[in-house]
């Protein structure tokens, strides 16, 4: 579908300083779809597949609020595959590379 809109992702992190393993520091992470109103509301849900080192790393998020937010803690970056499912049928694959600030 040539008119499917570019969906964009972006992330927050927060250090935990209480945890560490094997010397790496441990973030608190939340990847969520950063695009406008009015293309978050063609979203149905967003799944998203995370480092396969994550316990269930295939994980899906329906609720809209805040564009699609998931939640985790983790100690590396990595690349985040991305499959937006709209509501009328059409499936968006893209990926986001988690950054620590």
């Amino acid at each position: 579908m040539s008119n499917t809109p570019k969906f964009d992702f972006t992330n927050t992190s927060t250090q935990a300083k209480e945890m560490k393993l094997e010397g790496y520091n441990w973030y608190d992470w939340t990847v969520f779809c950063s695009s406008s109103k009015e293309e978050l509301n063609l979203i149905e849900k967003v799944e998203y597949h995370l480092h396969p080192s994550f316990p269930d790393p295939i994980r899906v998020v329906t609720d809209s609020k805040n564009g699609f937010p998931l939640k985790a803690r983790g100690w590396g970056v990595f690349l985040i595959r991305i499959i937006i499912y709209l509501k009328d049928g059409t499936e968006v694959n893209t990926e986001h590379y988690l950054k620590f600030q």
